[in-house]
């Protein structure tokens, strides 16, 4: 096996020798796994019909393919944009919302766990640095629990919702095999290139090789919607870059009610919006010395508050209200905005362009401020009727 990313100091909380959760306990016990291994699924994603829109962030790409795997039904609706007909994946959506990456930018589910670039990466000049304060990958277990999945979260890098670690890559492939062989997928979150996570559904050659899925941020090639059976990979060398595994614990169960962890997310959401209070931050970040940096990064903006402001409309009527109304046409205006931005860069590269974009692009900002506004409305509303507990 490859080396598995290095260790970080202070161990996350609660992993030591003396008390280790139980499936590390079954993994150093296990002393013969079946030479293969294969989950078979009871769900599938439908691909027939329009075209899903964009799939860019690989870990709300994965979570819909692994909930509708276990079992959960596949949200989609039909959706008329840009002169064609699209069809909205809902499950998608409120992954990102979930999450917290339809309330963020240019930001990847790894900066949950840690601050480090994967190799090669350069710098860049977005509005992360100093954010999301202590990490917490809590969010991720959110997601995964809102769709009726139980999981536990392994990592060496010590953010909040990390059960423990693993202190070599034959440990980390031990605990992901006896999973497998438990009949439970794995999540495997790889910090290079970028982010990447692969759907582990089972081994061959006694764990040399993984049978996975891959899902990879800023796909724009269409691999993250056209999942299927089919398209398993066979990987080899995969504890190479590592940063997590999300080991499934549990079969599909529905929560019998969303509502706690729907206003869980939009708090945290809001809270997102906010850490940041630079209400130049997009101008800051797209407007460099030369030119706009409008490609790629209007289009990760575009799409995080399209899907977030879809998500937010499911999510009211969950929760019954139309108190988010506000919320949804900022996030709705943001992505139109964008559209804005792409066509007057497009016609003329000037300074009087670059001077209208930046403009357009605090508006943008401001208009964050009125999704967490009234975010924080309405869980103050919910609060006075009576709903502290949700």
């Amino acid at each position: 096996m490859s080396k598995a990313v290095k260790r970080i100091d202070p161990a996350p909380g609660g992993y030591s020798p003396k008390n280790k959760p139980d499936i590390l306990k079954m993994a150093e016990a296990t002393t013969q796994l079946p030479e293969s291994a294969k989950i078979p699924f009871s769900g599938a994603i439908r691909q027939e019909g329009p075209n899903f829109g964009p799939h860019s962030r690989a870990f709300a790409s994965a979570a819909t393919a692994l909930a509708v795997l276990m079992g959960a039904p596949h949200d989609t609706s039909l959706m008329n944009a840009h002169n064609t007909t699209w069809r909205n994946d809902n499950d998608y959506y409120r992954h990102l919302m979930v999450s917290g990456e339809g309330f963020l930018f240019w930001h990847d589910v790894l900066d949950f766990f840690t601050d480090e670039l994967p190799q090669g990466s350069e710098p860049a000049d977005t509005w992360e640095e100093g954010y999301l304060g202590e990490k917490d990958a809590s969010p991720i277990l959110d997601c995964l629990a809102i769709s009726g999945i139980k999981a536990e979260l392994y990592s060496n890098y010590p953010a909040k919702g990390v059960t423990a670690g693993w202190d070599s890559p034959q440990a980390l492939a031990d605990l992901v095999l006896c999973n497998i062989a438990g009949g439970f997928p794995v999540l495997l979150f790889s910090g290079e290139p970028g982010d990447r996570i692969l759907l582990a559904t089972g081994y061959e050659c006694s764990g040399e090789t993984l049978l996975a899925w891959t899902f990879t941020a800023g796909d724009r090639d269409k691999k993250n919607t056209g999942f299927s059976p089919a398209k398993c990979k066979r990987v080899t060398d995969w504890t190479e870059h590592i940063i997590a595994a999300a080991l499934v614990r549990t079969p599909f169960l529905p929560p019998e009610d969303v509502r706690p962890l729907l206003l869980k997310a939009l708090a945290r959401g809001a809270d997102m919006l906010r850490l940041d209070s630079n209400p130049d931050r997009f101008r800051a970040t797209f407007c460099g010395a030369d030119k706009p940096h409008v490609y790629p990064e209007i289009w990760d903006l575009a799409e995080r508050r399209c899907y977030l402001a879809a998500a937010l409309t499911r999510a009211a009527e969950q929760l019954e209200t139309d108190k988010l109304t506000a919320a949804i046409e900022a996030g709705r205006e943001i992505h139109d905005t964008m559209w804005s931005v792409y066509a007057i860069w497009k016609q003329k590269k000037t300074k009087a362009a670059r001077r209208q974009i930046a403009d357009l692009l605090s508006q943008c900002r401001q208009l964050d401020f009125v999704i967490a506004d009234t975010i924080t409305a309405l869980l103050a509303d919910f609060r006075k009727e009576g709903h502290e507990n949700e």
